[in-house]
């Protein structure tokens, strides 16, 4: 049996290029190996070829066919997620926020979740986060049952059934 197709969704803007660039090498480094990428970008500017011409000399081939660059207009975080669900293929959805790295088995880890319980969402009660600007890691554990659900769970870390989205 084959493992499911992963669709992750990123939106990004220009002045994000730093952080798209860490996003698709930490991507390039899943160990799963059935993921697709896809990207939206505002049609307003050039940055959808930039991007492309990033993917096009820096990355191998195989890389090179799960990524997929679309500019559109945006008029939202929101919009640009809902057209990036529209372009994907994948069995199972997550995001791939542009400003969070990830770990090489994350996916591995979610899908193995996922088919723990197939007909739910899945996320991550603990992540660790990076500050370009101040140098600073820390960690964060979601260990709050009175909270929102927002905050219980590193809600970038999401990971459900294309049906549910």
């Amino acid at each position: 049996m084959s493992e499911p197709l992963v669709s992750c969704l990123c939106v990004s803007r220009p002045e994000r290029w730093g952080q798209l660039q860490r996003a698709i090498a930490d991507f390039d480094r899943q160990a799963y190996p059935n993921r697709e990428l896809i990207i939206i970008t505002d049609q307003k500017t050039d940055y959808a070829s930039l991007i492309e011409s990033f993917i096009a000399h820096d990355l191998e081939q195989p890389l090179k066919a799960a990524i997929k660059v679309f500019p559109r207009p945006l008029h939202s975080q929101m919009d640009g997620l809902v057209f990036a669900l529209c372009q994907s293929r994948g069995d199972l959805i997550t995001p791939w926020d542009d400003d969070n790295m990830n770990h090489p088995d994350r996916l591995a880890v979610q899908v193995e979740n996922q088919k723990r319980f197939p007909n739910a969402l899945t996320v991550f009660g603990q992540s660790l986060y990076y500050f370009h600007t101040s140098n600073e890691l820390f960690a964060a554990a979601y260990e709050h049952p009175s909270a929102t659900a927002s905050e219980r769970c590193a809600i970038s870390t999401l990971m459900g059934p294309r049906d549910i989205f």
